[in-house]
């Protein structure tokens, strides 16, 4: 076996992830870059305007891109790139959820990949404040001269997998999953699941603290989570609603009263925004049965958190998860 696999990484024009204004990638075989490659675009027609505050992060504008192709000309060679191989990126939830959307606004179907995160595999093997990119790269020894440039981002990515790999000594990205506890994210044209965590040891759901405050807002609620989440781990998660006097539960029932949607989900115009896994498609079913289910992003949910006051409390024998800041709406 060998390390093989591509990095990749986009850059947006504004809030929108679907709005892709840059897109890099670095291939690795057998351990090494054996190329990388970048391009502008125009971003798909339905979210084509420029965010100056975004434009000062990576110094892209209207002005740099006006010339260039579209994304829906120039997703072929990206696509192209990956060549069979999987997929990686650092907060694999932006970029992949970024792609998606872009494909969708260009009415394109979605690629077939299976991705890894260097986020979620950074986190489970390095002790550090943070785990943005620059901050993992500095903490590796990984060179990152033009942070928010796609090219550059990418090849920082592919590093800090590789450095990864020697650290646990695995030699094929499924070893590195296997190292680190996790999952392989999967996309598939009509669906897709996230690159996320899974435990070493068996999880049992926490019970319910009766002496709850009854005007938290998870006091009585019972509570499913859906996706990867980016700030924690999900048995932290499940901890901070139980002490909160919530329910928490693994699948969605006829008692489920609120859907944590994870994997980067931010916002949702449409039903069809919500529905993007199999938990979701449940829930909308007992939602469509009159069921008073509520879906909620990953921030929606920190935001109830650090309004309870319990954002920082820790579940007894876990690690200390992230601080829900802006982990959780930065591209790392």
């Amino acid at each position: 076996m060998s390390l093989d696999f591509v990095a990749f990484d986009v850059e947006t024009a504004n809030y929108d992830r679907g709005s892709i204004c840059a897109a890099g990638w670095a291939v690795v075989r057998d351990s090494r870059i054996v190329d990388t490659g970048s391009f502008l675009c125009r971003p798909p027609e339905p979210v084509y305007w420029f965010d100056p505050w975004i434009s000062t992060i990576h110094g892209i504008t209207e002005s740099d891109v006006r010339n260039q192709p579209s994304f829906g000309e120039l997703v072929p060679r990206l696509l192209g790139s990956f060549g069979g191989l999987p997929v990686i990126a650092h907060n694999a939830a932006f970029d992949v959820g970024a792609l998606r959307e872009a494909h969708t606004y260009c009415e394109i179907p979605w690629p077939t990949l299976s991705y890894g995160c260097t986020l979620v595999w950074s986190r489970r093997l390095l002790k550090l404040p943070s785990y943005r990119l620059p901050i993992v790269c500095n903490h590796l020894g990984v060179p990152l001269d033009h942070h928010h440039d796609a090219g550059a981002d990418a090849r920082a990515a592919a590093q800090i997998a590789i450095a990864l790999a020697i650290m646990v000594q695995a030699d094929s990205v499924d070893a590195l999953v296997r190292a680190t506890w996790s999952r392989l994210g999967r996309l598939w044209p009509s669906e897709w699941s996230g690159c996320r965590v899974r435990d070493a040891t068996s999880q049992s759901l926490p019970q319910a603290n009766p002496a709850a405050d009854p005007a938290n807002p998870f006091y009585g609620e019972t509570v499913v989570f859906t996706g990867g989440l980016a700030c924690m781990y999900r048995k932290d998660a499940w901890h901070y609603v139980a002490e909160a006097g919530g329910v928490v539960n693994e699948d969605v029932t006829k008692r489920t009263t609120l859907l944590v949607l994870g994997d980067g989900f931010r916002a949702a115009t449409t039903i069809d925004d919500l529905l993007t896994t199999a938990k979701a498609m449940k829930g909308w079913q007992y939602h469509e049965r009159g069921q008073p289910i509520e879906f909620w992003s990953e921030i929606d949910f920190v935001q109830a958190l650090t309004g309870a006051n319990v954002a920082r409390k820790r579940a007894p024998g876990t690690p200390t998860p992230t601080h829900p800041g802006d982990t959780v709406v930065s591209r790392g």
